[in-house]
């Protein structure tokens, strides 16, 4: 079991092109990044961070990819972007400090 949950870890990683699929936390403390925790829901990350402004989702046979685009900063129309990164509606990891939206 725990291989298996490994492998699903591993996979959703290189799937979102993450090199560390704890990556969630990361970030300045303006985002709320930090407070996010790989496997919450995203009911739960919104809750700390807020809604969402943009989705992009895909959707495979057992499995929903999603990334989540949150605006956090916009200060002299220079807007900054938090971008976290779902797999079956859990946070793999979460990331901030864009400057475009998430992309899958």
């Amino acid at each position: 079991m725990r291989k298996a949950v490994c492998i699903l870890w591993g996979c959703a990683a290189l799937t979102f092109g993450c090199i560390d699929p704890l990556a969630a936390g990361r970030g300045p403390d303006r985002s709320g990044v930090k407070l996010l925790q790989p496997g919450m829901s995203l009911g739960h990350v919104e809750q700390l961070i807020g809604p969402h402004q943009i989705e992009k989702v895909k959707r495979f046979p057992g499995k929903v990819e999603a990334c989540r685009t949150y605006i956090y900063d916009e200060k002299h129309l220079q807007v900054r972007f938090a971008h976290a990164f779902f797999l079956n509606n859990k946070l793999v990891s979460a990331t901030d400090g864009h400057s475009t939206t998430c992309s899958l």
